[in-house]
């Protein structure tokens, strides 16, 4: 990631992106970031409804209280709150889909480049 706004950041997260249509030609978008285990964000759209879901439970909460999923008019973005089930099901499906993984996903690990970096250090010692 470069920048959010005028904040530079450059920094690398681990997640997943999915742009596609559905059988009728909708579209659906879905990106899960996570920065590390305690800080993750996952949006989910599908037509006019975007699930959203988060480690932060500040963020769940506004989410929850801002929700207009019941009344929201035909053509608006309902918005509603999501859930650890529905972002690991998007993640799991997505790891299947596109890298043949099977292995269920877990939020509460490290990211996969600081464990890449654990055993780069692990196999650097030669025990002198």
């Amino acid at each position: 990631m470069s920048n959010i706004l005028r904040n530079d950041i450059n920094g690398a997260f681990e997640g997943f992106m999915e742009i596609k249509r559905t059988e009728d030609g909708g579209q659906i978008f879905n990106v899960f970031i996570k920065a590390s285990p305690e800080s993750w964000y996952y949006f989910g759209m599908e037509g006019s409804r975007l699930l959203v879901h988060s480690s932060n439970s500040e963020f769940n909460a506004i989410i929850s209280k801002k929700t207009n999923a019941g009344k929201a008019k035909i053509g608006e973005i309902a918005f509603v709150p999501g859930s650890d089930d529905e972002t690991l099901a998007f993640i799991n499906r997505f790891r299947k889909e596109y890298y043949g993984i099977e292995v269920p996903y877990s939020l509460s690990d490290g990211s996969t480049a600081t464990k890449k970096k654990a055993d780069e250090k692990k196999t650097e010692d030669d025990g002198f």
